[in-house]
């Protein structure tokens, strides 16, 4: 007997057959400062229910849920048809939300549905993100979440099989944002795996009164600057997602709108536009009044006064398209509507409906290197209301340079203009107006894609020669034979942007628009290509 109760003892000190920890799945928000669950973090305090918390156990600490009331699924209707009775299937709905105070700030666990519980305007943003780059293994990621900007917003998760660096899921750090990261933490007492967007999940193991230590573990990783030695890119580009923030950035656009003061700001399709069949644009609330392009002051002048921030997201753009007699409903003024606004030395951007908050010492970087590509070379103004197909076969005819343009290479599979203009200076111009940051994405993109074929693909350089001995044979010499590989540095991919003159010249060219330009032009001096910018003034 003495034995077995010494055994027992032994176990109890060793914890061998004691209760362990079990992981625990959590989902965690940080409340704003001076959020508390006091009543000013939850949505609708009335109606959820409180609940009596052990304060010995889990003190500075509330619990509230809320039960919907039982609902039958939409399927049922649908299955019934096929059975001999009726099914009785109801569907409740519980949400629960644990707040923990620690250090100053105000946790909020969330079960079920819970956020929906909480105010969004109370939620700190980020905070999970953080929490995951300051200590998440950099050799241990596992999936990432992003949204790219060039011709249109695109958002990508890429997965890996098992943990691997950020190498591994080809970032463009200048170029994509950052949204959600899981991986293994480097200390596996912090958690097994985490994941964080605004929230975080966590994988740990710990019980119920461990949450105020784990709280003030979290606080901590959230205010660690660690991340920046390896992730400092997610500082350049932020999406706002904080209602409060959107709500000032929408009055600080209403008063530059009220002021007539378009600085920054033009309206444009947010989306890739033929214009060869563009007839005409109008507005939602007047279609008898059509024009041309879309232009900040037009709208303005058919809506009579400063539009507010939620006639913007009201008031739809039509389109119609040569050959028919009805426009198209396409997007809201606030989707077409591209504005960069500084607050406190802070830029923010408006593209696509969103809003960017763009850093300043990365707003300067680009564009210093935007500057750079400036080019003393000029071409022939526009005329007004010129297209660019006119425009380049007038240059064409007046410079003696061949004209490409609409001259479709297809050896890719996929239809591929070589350039608009071709010179004897070994020169691939490529030519467009500046209607929005997307048509310039497209702009970029082109110059990327065919010098990419042009130094790697004998078939499209073939077919290239063949063009232009149907054009012109004088240009042959400058474009070597198909089994010939180019020299990339005698050559120059220049990107000439049809606009208003402008004395903030390239400064005024759209934020996103100037990034596109910098990674593409990146990309071709990579190749050994030298890159230009041009400006066409057009009057």
């Amino acid at each position: 007997m003495a034995a077995k109760k010494t055994a027992t003892a032994a176990a109890k000190t060793t914890g061998v057959g004691a209760h362990r920890p079990k992981v625990q799945h959590l989902s965690v928000l940080l409340m704003k400062m001076g959020i508390s669950s006091k009543g000013n973090a939850l949505k609708e305090p009335q109606s959820v229910t409180s609940h009596a918390i052990d304060t010995k156990l889990l003190p500075n600490s509330s619990f509230y849920t809320e039960t919907q009331r039982p609902k039958t699924p939409k399927w049922v209707d649908f299955v019934e048809e096929g059975l001999k009775g009726k099914l009785s299937i109801h569907g409740t709905t519980v949400s629960a939300v644990l707040f923990v105070e620690t250090g100053g700030r105000c946790f909020a666990f969330t079960f079920g549905f819970g956020r929906n519980l909480l105010r969004p305007e109370s939620i700190e943003r980020d905070f999970g993100l953080k929490v995951v780059l300051n200590r998440v293994d950099p050799e241990n990621l596992r999936s990432i979440d992003l949204k790219n900007f060039e011709a249109l917003t695109i958002h990508t998760r890429r997965q890996t099989s098992r943990g691997s660096t950020l190498d591994t899921f080809g970032i463009n750090t200048a170029q994509d944002l950052l949204r959600s990261v899981t991986g293994n933490p480097e200390d596996q007492r912090f958690a097994k795996r985490v994941a964080g967007s605004d929230g975080l999940a966590l994988a740990a193991t710990l019980t119920l009164q461990d949450l105020p230590q784990k709280c003030a573990q979290l606080l901590s990783a959230y205010n660690d600057t660690r991340y920046k030695q390896r992730f400092e890119f997610v500082d350049q580009l932020k999406s706002i997602r904080d209602p409060s923030m959107i709500t000032k950035l929408d009055q600080a656009l209403e008063q530059k709108l009220h002021t007539k003061d378009f600085t920054g700001i033009h309206l444009a399709p947010p989306e890739p536009q033929d214009w060869e069949n563009v007839e005409s644009f109008n507005y939602s609330f007047d279609r008898k009044q059509t024009f041309t392009d879309l232009d900040i002051d037009d709208y303005i002048s058919v809506v009579g006064r400063p539009p507010t921030a939620d006639e913007l997201k009201k008031h739809v753009i039509g389109v119609t398209y040569k050959g028919s007699s009805h426009s198209v409903r396409k997007w809201t003024v606030r989707d077409s509507l591209v504005c960069e606004i500084t607050i406190n030395g802070q830029i923010f951007v408006l593209s696509s409906g969103d809003w960017f908050e763009v850093a300043r010492d990365f707003a300067d970087r680009i564009l210093n290197r935007v500057k750079e590509l400036t080019s003393s070379f000029s071409l022939p103004k526009a005329k007004l209301g010129e297209r660019e197909a006119s425009y380049n076969k007038r240059v064409a005819n007046q410079k003696k340079y061949a004209h490409m343009d609409c001259k479709l290479n297809n050896t890719y599979g996929t239809p591929i203009e070589v350039c608009d203009l071709f010179t004897i200076s070994k020169k691939f111009i490529h030519v467009k107006r500046n209607r929005v940051s997307a048509t310039l994405s497209h702009l970029f993109a082109q110059g990327v894609v065919s010098a990419e074929a042009f130094a790697s693909d004998e078939r499209f350089r073939h077919e290239l020669r063949r063009q232009l001995r149907s054009l012109d044979a004088t240009f042959l010499s400058f474009i070597p034979a198909a089994d010939a590989r180019p020299i990339p540095s005698e050559y120059e991919v220049v990107y000439a942007i049809i606009t208003k003159p402008d004395p903030k010249w390239p400064a005024s060219l759209p934020f996103f628009s100037q990034l596109n330009l910098v990674n593409s032009s990146d990309r071709i001096s990579r190749m050994g290509f030298r890159v230009s910018l041009v400006r066409i003034d057009a009057t």
